[in-house]
């Protein structure tokens, strides 16, 4: 019989890489808001135009986050989205105008449901 060890797995690499991505772009996050909180304290006029892009920018982060978290490269999800690799990049860098189809698509193709929320 043939010992493992651990991590040695294809599984279980894509599984650490998938958690070491997602602790990188939550500490990104969270060093973004730092940024984001000071700037608009000694900025009044940041503050007022901030919210409009910083909306579109999260967004992104969550797209990019919620494909990373199923295991899926740019490239499978545009394969499966039948796009091209650089409109899955646009989408996780800055979704301004993304449509709500585009959205709904995006997360089927990762086994997901959308849900928007008013508040």
């Amino acid at each position: 019989m043939k010992s493992s060890t651990i991590g040695e797995s294809k599984g279980e690499a894509a599984t650490i890489l998938r958690l070491r991505s997602t602790i990188i772009l939550r500490k990104m996050m969270s060093d973004v808001e730092n940024y984001i909180a000071k700037r608009k304290h000694i900025d009044p006029e940041f503050a007022e135009n901030f919210e409009s892009g910083y909306i579109s920018f999260k967004i992104g982060v969550l797209l990019a986050e919620a494909r990373i978290a199923a295991g899926m490269t740019q490239e499978e999800l545009a394969r499966r989205l039948n796009l091209d690799k650089s409109t899955i990049i646009s989408l996780e860098n800055n979704a301004e105008d993304v449509g709500i189809s585009t959205l709904e698509k995006y997360a089927k193709a990762l086994g997901k449901k959308l849900f928007v929320e008013l508040k």
